[in-house]
């Protein structure tokens, strides 16, 4: 699975917009999503033959890809790459906020997915969660790691060598390592 924390999807071929590079008038996720298009024209476009499960973490005040004055809008990007790449279609919706929660560990969360991702087991593999007031850091990561394992691996059980490594991380740390850090 792919678990991108304060992160946006980018198409390798094109990259961010360069600096001194801004065009009066437009938006730089604008900007960036035609260089987007351009880019998926030629051979370096990202195409994914094996769709993996991603669930992202923006906070809203994230400076780079956040909602309010991020450099981008990390949602519209996010957008792109299910309807691009993963070939979502269907609606945007969000999980009501006490799920969000679940998934983010944070209170404020807002969870978006589309109707429909094919060939991913379910749509809800393909999530983009916002954090409301929550900046570029990367307080609560092990939490959002974790639930996102949980989900997207859900029969998966640690083989014995990892449970022994676990346990004694428990019992060093006094917590739990994230869910899957051995498979």
């Amino acid at each position: 699975g792919i678990v991108p924390f304060g992160q946006a999807f980018f198409e390798p071929a094109s990259g961010h917009v360069g600096k001194g590079k801004e065009i009066a008038g437009m938006t730089t996720t604008a900007q960036v999503l035609q260089q987007f298009e351009t880019a998926r024209k030629g051979s370096g476009k990202c195409k994914a033959t094996h769709k993996r499960p991603h669930r992202a973490l923006v906070g809203t005040a994230d400076e780079y890809y956040g909602e309010k004055g991020g450099a981008y809008q990390g949602k519209t990007l996010w957008e792109f790459f299910s309807t691009k790449v993963y070939g979502c279609t269907g609606d945007v919706s969000s999980v009501i906020q006490n799920e969000a929660k679940k998934l983010t560990g944070k209170s404020g969360s807002t969870c978006y997915q589309y109707t429909s991702c094919p060939g991913l087991s379910d749509a809800r593999m393909n999530q983009y969660c916002t954090v409301e007031g929550f900046g570029h850091e990367t307080g609560g990561w092990e939490t959002v790691i974790e639930n996102a394992f949980r989900d997207f691996f859900p029969n998966e059980k640690a083989s014995p060598d990892c449970q022994e490594e676990e346990d004694a991380y428990s019992t060093e740390t006094g917590g739990a390592p994230p869910h899957g850090t051995c498979l």
